[in-house]
């Protein structure tokens, strides 16, 4: 579970209620750490996590600096389980790319609109056909709520919108290794945090 060292949120809280409902055991990532002014101000945090609940690891990170992040992979790595592997591994996973753009996009929501539009947004991307020497398409569509989360998505006149698919195709090309085309679109799509039939076509649930 991951939580900004700036403080505990409301939204932490949701997300410790359904974790603390499956028996794997819960490592907490306290990120952001470089952001803090003296380290001693994790302290609180540290605490009131340790009191939570049966956590095996409190570890504070920095994405951004990759402080301890080879400890958490250690960690991660000393409690899997071996076993065969769930899929053939010569053979590509179809929808691998697709969640990766997908993924690469709400990054970019949430680094230009995050504060906005907290945990309100999904995406789905779907490869376009493309004829053979052309270059790979893929279309982004990303759901929010209101209209107003809308507007705030695309920005004034589009720019914040464009900037997101301009820095996720360069992303898209570095992983491909090719020129590829990537277009986005905003669709309000009202409560679908809470439908479950929207939440089974985002690929949550069953």
């Amino acid at each position: 579970m991951l939580i900004d060292a700036r403080g505990w949120k409301s939204e932490d809280e949701l997300v410790w209620n359904a974790v603390t409902k499956h028996k794997q055991p819960i490592f907490i990532l306290i990120n952001k750490i470089d952001l803090l002014v003296h380290p001693t101000r994790l302290l609180p945090l540290i605490r009131r996590c340790s009191v939570m609940g049966e956590i095996e690891e409190i570890i504070p990170i920095s994405v951004k600096t990759g402080h301890n992040l080879d400890l958490f992979v250690e960690l991660v790595e000393a409690r899997l389980p071996f076993g065969p592997p769930g899929f053939p591994l010569e053979t590509p996973i179809v929808s691998e790319l697709e969640f990766s753009i997908a993924e690469l996009i709400r990054e970019q929501v949430f680094r230009l609109a995050g504060a906005e539009i907290p945990y309100r947004s999904a995406v789905m991307v779907e490869r376009g056909s493309v004829e053979s020497g052309s270059m790979p398409e893929f279309h982004a569509e990303i759901w929010v709520e209101t209209v107003g989360q809308k507007a705030i998505l695309i920005g004034p006149r589009g720019r914040r919108l464009k900037d997101i698919g301009t820095r996720v195709r360069k992303q898209v090309e570095t992983m491909v290794g090719r020129q590829v085309v990537l277009t986005t679109r905003v669709s309000v799509q009202k409560k679908w945090s809470s439908d479950p039939s929207k939440l089974r076509s985002l690929g949550y649930g069953k």
